[in-house]
């Protein structure tokens, strides 16, 4: 579980990213967990986009249901984008500041 500075930290890296997914009138889909995923692996912080989800409960649904699937972490939900972390096993591009 990240920390508030620890998203805080997250937040200042992601800020000039665009989103690299957009979740649209379909939802959640396989095809679109393949593609969180993989920007994930790449990138490590991905911003995600909602198009067509307004209702803040139904964005944090959504985003609670990607964080299970794919063992990443919620750095925050900022208006319609949504902020993901997950560190890389092998070779992390980010490290996290520690306390």
């Amino acid at each position: 579980m990240l920390k508030g500075y620890q998203k805080m930290f997250i937040r200042k890296i992601a800020n000039d990213f665009n989103p690299a997914v957009i979740v649209g009138q379909h939802g959640l889909t396989d095809s679109l967990l393949k593609a969180i995923d993989e920007a994930l692996f790449v990138n490590e912080v991905i911003k995600i986009k909602f198009s067509d989800f307004k209702e803040k409960a139904m964005k944090k649904e959504i985003v609670e249901k990607i964080t299970e699937t794919l063992k990443c972490e919620n750095a925050g939900i900022i208006g319609h984008t949504a902020l993901l972390y997950k560190q890389r096993e092998e070779n992390p591009k980010i490290v996290l500041p520690q306390k």
